[in-house]
């Protein structure tokens, strides 16, 4: 388990409250208690429910961010706070179903940014805010439109586009599945459904990019029900010991710098399955 105490102490060390949160709700051992680091979390939050992106420019709320908070604080049982982010975060929602980052943040994204949009549904998005709002509860119509979304936009390789665009590539992007596997198991889909009968070979097909640490499937994989001894979980691994950096964190992608995000999400992932790369 050292990988994982050099993931915690890099956090610790370069993440804020909302990762001390994560870490502490997991088990991992933080500088303070887990009822002020809520409290630190929500302080930040805006009058209407929303959160803001680290590092934004603007004060304006962004959906992928507020999702992530809100289902953090149901876990935190800062019901309150959590319920007034779901409640903003709903009403994001785009006629088709899904989500996309907050069309007011447009001028704010890159057109580079393939898995970002804010004219768009982004998968991952929607996944992300399917799982918020199941947390907090009470949001059934807004979950139920959304799973319909991912269920009727899966390509036909078996996994997911980024985007749902007509412009947008008849393509897998890996990023977006793990999101899209947690919401869909979150709005009720069972994990034998035919709908992720495909993401094996989806996967399969891009192995090459498992190396980058936001595109290895490890997330999907367990939460679809793969364990330990089966071969892709262990290559997985393999790659995640392989792109631990020296400092314990993870980047986005690989031979980049660390970043708090990605190395508190898969401390979460592998404490909660007893799970370590290899030394």
């Amino acid at each position: 388990m050292e990988s994982l105490a050099r993931a915690a102490a890099y956090v610790v060390a370069a993440g804020k409250a909302h990762h001390y949160l994560e870490l502490s709700l997991a088990g991992g051992a933080v500088p303070r208690a887990k009822a002020d680091l809520a409290a630190e979390v929500t302080a930040v939050q805006n009058d209407d429910g929303s959160f803001v992106g680290t590092g934004a420019k603007s004060e304006l709320g962004s959906v992928p961010v507020t999702a992530r908070r809100v289902e953090l604080l149901a876990r935190a049982e800062a019901a309150e706070a959590a319920k007034k982010g779901a409640s903003w975060l709903a009403a994001m929602q785009r006629p088709d179903g899904g989500f996309s980052e907050n069309p007011a943040l447009a001028a704010n994204l890159k057109p580079e940014w393939e898995w970002f949009s804010a004219r768009n549904s982004v998968t991952w998005i929607t996944g992300d805010a399917i799982v918020a709002l199941s947390a907090v509860g009470g949001f059934n119509e807004n979950t139920n439109r959304a799973r319909s979304l991912l269920l009727r936009t899966r390509n036909k390789d078996g996994g997911w586009p980024g985007q749902i665009a007509k412009d947008y590539p008849d393509r897998t992007d890996l990023w977006a599945i793990p999101a899209v596997v947690s919401g869909l198991l979150a709005a009720g889909v069972a994990p034998n459904h035919d709908v992720f009968a495909g993401l094996p070979g989806a996967f399969a097909r891009q192995k090459g990019r498992w190396r980058n640490p936001v595109e290895n499937p490890l997330p999907a994989l367990l939460a679809l029900g793969r364990r330990a001894p089966d071969a892709d979980v262990q290559e997985c691994l393999k790659l995640l010991a392989e792109t631990q950096n020296d400092d314990g964190g993870w980047p986005y992608v690989a031979r980049d710098e660390s970043h708090p995000d990605p190395t508190t999400a898969l401390f979460v992932l592998l404490t909660k399955y007893r799970l370590s790369p290899p030394p």
